[in-house]
């Protein structure tokens, strides 16, 4: 007989932004995994250029380092346990 081996999968890490369309000041997330004001938002504008870094608070809220003017934005969250990259629309 073989050893018997455990491997916990506990799903897919998300992150949902919300609402979206939203302000240029701030925005709303969800996740389920544990959050850390450490970790690191970085906002992009349609081209690649950086518009505006993110403070992340344990709330669910994300406060942008100046107000985004309206268009079509990437937001690429680096936290201790997940990245991702989500799309966000500000009018």
């Amino acid at each position: 007989y073989s050893d018997v081996i455990v491997i916990r999968y506990d799903g897919a890490k998300e992150l949902t932004l919300y609402p979206n369309p939203a302000s240029g000041e701030e925005v709303m997330f969800k996740s389920n995994f544990e959050v850390t004001p450490s970790d690191a938002v970085v906002i992009f504008d349609n081209v690649g250029k950086l518009a505006a870094y993110g403070k992340v608070d344990t709330e669910g809220v994300i406060r942008f380092s100046r107000v985004l003017a309206p268009g079509a934005y990437l937001v690429k969250y680096n936290g201790q346990s997940h990245s991702t990259v989500k799309r966000l629309i500000v009018r």
